[in-house]
């Protein structure tokens, strides 16, 4: 009897930990920043690691109410670790990066900190940036 029962729990946790490693990838929105002024820095937290099966494993960026310039990109991860992204891109309004690869596996994000403007005929009026990662 006692086997059984160790076999029944050792099957249990084989089929618990092997489907969350085998889990499809998804897409999910990380963050939404707005972006204003010449040269402004936007910094915002990112909620990948509030469970332990939410790792990024790439980026994108979508530019949704006008156009804007996105300089820079610095991720932070769990572990401390950054990342720097050097785009220098424009964007039209309504359009999108292609997917960054982050380095290594799929990893923790934390903070993501965006460098550029809103170019756009509305004056003052700031572009938001929705913040799309591959999660797994």
């Amino acid at each position: 009897m006692r086997s059984l029962v160790k076999f029944t729990v050792l099957m249990v946790s084989f089929f618990a930990v092997s489907s969350q490693a085998f889990a499809a990838p998804h897409v999910e929105r990380l963050a939404r920043m707005r972006l204003a002024d010449a040269g402004e820095t936007e910094f915002v937290p990112v909620f990948s690691c509030a469970t332990e099966g939410d790792r990024v494993k790439q980026i994108k960026f979508r530019i949704s109410n006008q156009p804007a310039r996105i300089d820079s990109v610095v991720i932070w991860f769990g572990n401390g670790t950054k990342q720097r992204l050097n785009l220098r891109q424009y964007f039209a309004q309504g359009s999108e990066s292609a997917w960054k690869d982050l380095p290594g596996r799929a990893r923790c994000v934390k903070f993501i900190k965006i460098k550029g403007e809103a170019i756009g005929a509305v004056l003052n009026t700031p572009a938001i940036i929705d913040i799309f990662g591959v999660v797994e």
